[in-house]
């Protein structure tokens, strides 16, 4: 149970030496800065935001005793150079981590993930602690104002909350405690203090996920996962719903192998972007994935990227050119170890204009990136080729058009 929530988040994620190439499209831009945090046991970031003051929120996890399998939730506020300002940790006697972070119209912030309970609290064993979905809600200087926990008496997390138009949070992740099978994908609304108004469950007979949630223009919710009770072996899925959670439409992407969608956003004709990672098509053991659909789900195009080997995508945003971001892993060699933190650029139509690579000889990986709003970039994960055992990883990169001629 341990192997599956924690592989999914991968606590996903690492970054650093440049070693990029770029199509003829565009210029490669340049790392700015990267940042190490961390103590002598595993540390990294799922998630990071760019705040209102121009710094930068991130969320992740630090493991307190390795042997204990006692691990906190962590919060770090940096300065626009990358300098950390604070740092808290959130969390009990077992192994609790933060997946994702938003910061709040009030200057605070919120942050989900899951939170380790059981009856056997004290025990080394892993499967004796059934995690809860947590959200947390701290003040501008990461001190908690509450928490809430959600679930029942299985496995129950969070991967992604969003802020919701009325103020209030949504949350997305999987369910063992409820719904039709092994587990369901899982859709959580709140108000602005925390409380449920209510919860959905999607899927199927087998294992479903939802990975990421966003609000749709017209009120609704759209949502990213996998399923594995579909006709494939393990399929991306796209969910939308209305207002209340009510599910208006579900499509299926793959083949006959295992594909995953881990992050979603709607577009501006009203369509939606994917990006994930596939067995089923591309070039290598898995392709970093694309796929953009129309407003009712349905495939206009998807693009694969990568080698030989293993290339996933965890994260997709939107950029101010109309184009994609992308993160994740890239596995540049055929060492098992070779591991690098991996940041794409698309244009509109998902054909690549750069690629770069961070990483040393050991595992790193990139978690999430975004467009600042200087029009540079900004990814997280963590690198176990620089600092500790594993350690949080902050990357500033530049904008290509500063180094075009």
């Amino acid at each position: 149970m341990r192997v599956k929530y924690i592989s999914f988040a991968v606590c996903i994620l690492s970054l650093l030496l440049l070693a990029g190439s770029a199509s003829s499209a565009g210029a490669i831009p340049a790392e700015q800065w990267n940042r190490t945090f961390g103590n002598i046991e595993f540390d990294c970031a799922n998630s990071v935001m760019q705040t209102q003051d121009g710094g930068y929120i991130l969320a992740g996890e630090t493991v307190v005793n390795y042997d204990e399998a006692n691990a906190d939730a962590l919060l770090m506020k940096l300065n626009p150079d990358g300098i950390e300002e604070w740092s808290r940790t959130f969390g009990g006697p077992a192994y609790d981590c933060a997946y994702s972070v938003q910061q709040t119209a009030d200057g605070g912030y919120v942050l989900a993930g899951y939170l380790e309970k059981g009856e056997e609290i004290d025990s080394k064993d892993p499967d004796s602690r059934e995690p809860d979905a947590w959200l947390i809600k701290t003040d501008s200087n990461g001190t908690e104002e509450w928490n809430f926990t959600f679930g029942g008496n299985k496995t129950d997390l969070i991967f992604s909350v969003e802020k919701a138009i009325d103020g209030g949070y949504l949350l997305a992740g999987h369910t063992e405690s409820f719904g039709a099978g092994a587990s369901d994908a899982w859709l959580i609304k709140t108000d602005s203090n925390g409380t449920e108004q209510w919860n959905k469950t999607f899927g199927g007979m087998n294992e479903d996920y939802a990975s990421s949630v966003n609000q749709s223009k017209d009120g609704g919710y759209v949502i990213s996962g996998f399923t594995n009770s579909s006709a494939g072996e393990n399929e991306a899925w796209l969910i939308k719903t209305d207002s209340n959670g009510t599910e208006e439409w579900s499509k299926t992407f793959g083949g006959e192998s295992y594909d995953y969608a881990y992050s979603v956003q709607e577009l501006e004709d009203g369509g939606y972007i994917l990006a994930g990672t596939t067995e089923s098509f591309g070039a290598g053991r898995t392709d970093g994935w694309m796929i953009k659909t129309d407003s009712n789900g349905t495939e206009q195009w998807n693009k694969t990227f990568g080698g030989p080997y293993t290339d996933n995508f965890y994260s997709v945003r939107k950029t101010t050119d109309k184009g994609f971001l992308l993160a994740g892993i890239t596995q540049p060699s055929s060492d098992y170890n070779d591991i690098q933190a991996w940041l794409m650029k698309t244009d509109s139509d998902g054909q690549k204009e750069w690629e770069m690579n961070f990483g040393g000889q050991d595992d790193d990986s990139a978690a999430f990136a975004q467009e600042t709003r200087e029009g540079e970039y900004i990814l997280a994960g963590r690198t176990s080729s620089y600092g500790m055992v594993s350690d949080v990883w902050l990357i500033k990169v530049g904008s290509e058009k500063r180094y075009d001629s």
